[in-house]
């Protein structure tokens, strides 16, 4: 196993110039986690190498949204002594709900902002199309 840098492994026996180029532009880009690795029949390919291992940053992406959770959403007991019946009245005007106190802990606040969930993933993600909520449906 040739160590070309830290985040490019080489099993390859023959590694041409072009082929050791794309390695390492792929192995360069931020969804690879945490190395790519080339087997023994590494070769020129479209977008990666043909013989690529590509872990991809799923898991640093999944820990990232863990730690932006637990700064940025509410447990259901966190939000019910967060937030009031008011600013849950106010937060879903137009969306159909059960106007209770047990909906308190669905107040949007209380969840991360998609907008800011989906960037994050936006070198893993397209948009295709983009939903809004109309009800609220919740089992008491």
């Amino acid at each position: 196993m040739e160590k070309i840098n830290s985040r490019l492994l080489s099993w390859a026996s023959v590694l041409d110039e072009r082929t050791r180029e794309q390695a390492l532009r792929t192995s360069s880009m931020l969804f690879v986690f945490p190395h790519l690795a080339l087997m023994p029949d590494a070769h020129l390919g479209k977008g990666a190498t043909v013989g690529s291992v590509i872990p991809t940053a799923a898991t640093r992406i999944a820990q990232h949204h863990i730690q932006v959770a637990q700064q940025l959403a509410y447990s259901r007991a966190a939000a019910r002594r967060t937030f009031t019946h008011e600013q849950l009245r106010a937060a879903m005007v137009g969306i159909e709900f059960r106007d209770t106190e047990a909906f308190l802990d669905e107040i949007p606040a209380a969840y991360k902002d998609i907008d800011q969930v989906m960037a994050d993933a936006a070198p893993l993600v397209q948009v295709r199309h983009t939903l809004r909520q109309l009800v609220n449906v919740k089992g008491t």
